[in-house]
Parts: C-alpha cells; structure tokens; sequence
C-alpha cells in the first residue's frame, strides 16, 4: 500500500506481516495499545517532526496570513487521516481487526477536548466562513455557552467525570468534521462497549482498545506542531476548544492578531498538561 507523498511511507512487509502481537496498558490513560510495527513509534515520530517543522517553521513563519494558516492545518490534518488509514489497512491485514467507531457513535464526544491554538484558530476562520450560516453559528454559540455553564470552573480531571457533549456535537454527529483536532482524529477504539459503559458511568475506568500507531500520529502531529510555534516565537500551549471556541465569537480578528503574535487565546490555556489523552 502506499499513500503518496502526503502520507506516511510504507514500512517493510516483513515488520509488517510478522511483528509478534504486543499490547501495553497504561493505566493513567484506561487504554491498551496494540501495535502494528515493531519499529513504528521512532519513524511516526522522525515523520512528523519533519512534517510540522516544514509546514509551520517554514511555510507559516514565512507566510503569516489566515490562508497560509488554514494551508498548513489543513496539510497536517490530510497528513494524519493518510497515516491513520494506513495504519489502520495494515492492521486488519494483521489482526482481522477494524475500529469499531461509525457515524453516529459519539461516546468519545462528551468531554473535555483540547486543541493546538493552529487548529482553533482553523476552526474560528471555519465559523466565519461564507460556507456556515448563521443559524448555525448562532445554535453553536448556545451550546457553547450552555456547555461552560455547566462545567463552571471545573478542572479537566474533573470534568472527564461528566457527559457534557462537545458543543460542535449536533444530532450525535460532529458538525466540523473536516476540521476537527488532531485530539479527535486519533481516538478510534476496536470495540464500543467499553465507551458504552464509560458513558454510562463515566466514575468507572474502562480498559479501551487502541491501535498504537493511530494515536502516536495525532500525538505526534500536535506535540511537534507546539514545538515549531514555539520556534518560530508563536504562543504554543493547549487551549480548551469550548472556552477558545467562545473567544472565536468574541473577537471577529482574533486570527489576524494571533499570527501577528498577540496570545489573544491566553485566557483559553491550558498551562498544566501531563500528556496528551
């Protein structure tokens, strides 16, 4: 299989076909990552550092527009739906295994997400786009509002306790899809039941199964994509979608002013990050 040169280069048939099964639980994340390469993590690492360095230390550094922005994100988010398809082929060739996740399933929707200040910003210029109405921006705002209301000043480990839908979540299906963080890209699981009853009582730790290389992309992408903003003199830390989702209402130019290095997202950050989950 290869995927072109947007994508992840094929690893070699005999890592591929005959790497033993190897699983690892972590128990701060509830996961077990069953890995499809022996090899994988150092190559998806090495790939996307290479892959955020061009497009944001070189493209955006020298290009600090709204279109070179979205140009960018959009380039990191192909780039990581290319790798995961990849990996996700060459899992089930392996294992006879597939995500279980469809449309419609939106377990995973309801908690906290956090994002990269690139990939809000993408969503911002999302919302203002001539493509949304305003009916639609006007039902988001709501649920954004509605969702920090009932979460107050909750910390994050307090909040993974509760089923507040994602304010971008209508009718049980994401409404911006196409920009989406690399938070969610990476979150397929092999089975629904575990998120099912994770949902149903979210107090309980559910073991969830994840294909390895799947999450070390979204990981990956988004760690390297805070490290070459913070190269090229950027602000660099998470912020929550909801709250920096409200400030995108807020503040008509809070793209322009951004890229023209103001941390008008300062209020939205998340200073105290132990890993991505």
């Amino acid at each position: 299989m290869r995927l072109g040169n947007k994508g992840f280069p094929p690893f070699p048939a005999e890592q591929r076909y005959h790497a033993s099964v190897r699983s690892a639980w972590d128990a701060d994340k509830g996961c077990v990552f069953i890995a499809t390469f022996p090899h994988a993590p150092r190559e998806i690492f090495l790939c996307c550092s290479a892959k955020t360095d061009d497009l944001i230390g070189n493209a955006l550094n020298h290009n600090r527009t709204s279109q070179s922005l979205h140009d960018s994100v959009t380039a990191i988010n192909d780039y990581a739906d290319s790798g995961i398809a990849y990996f996700q082929q060459a899992f089930f060739q392996q294992y006879q295994r597939t995500p279980a996740c469809q449309s419609g399933c939106a377990y995973c929707c309801h908690g906290p997400v956090h994002a990269t200040p690139l990939e809000l910003l993408n969503i911002t210029r999302h919302i203002h786009s001539a493509a949304v109405s305003g009916e639609q921006r006007g039902d988001w705002l709501e649920r954004i509002i509605a969702r920090l209301t009932l979460i107050g000043t909750l910390a994050v480990s307090d909040q993974v306790q509760m089923t507040i839908p994602c304010p971008f979540l209508c009718e049980g299906r994401c409404s911006i899809y196409t920009v989406r963080p690399l938070f969610c890209r990476g979150r397929n699981v092999l089975s629904v039941a575990p998120c099912q009853a994770g949902f149903a009582d979210p107090s309980q730790q559910q073991q969830y199964e994840i294909i390895q290389e799947q999450m070390l992309i979204s990981q990956c992408l988004t760690i390297n994509m805070l490290d070459a903003l913070k190269k090229i003199g950027l602000p660099s830390q998470f912020v929550d979608l909801s709250l920096a989702a409200l400030l995108a209402f807020d503040t008509l130019d809070l793209v322009e002013r951004w890229l023209g290095g103001e941390n008008v997202l300062a209020c939205a950050e998340l200073q105290a990050q132990s890993g991505i989950v």
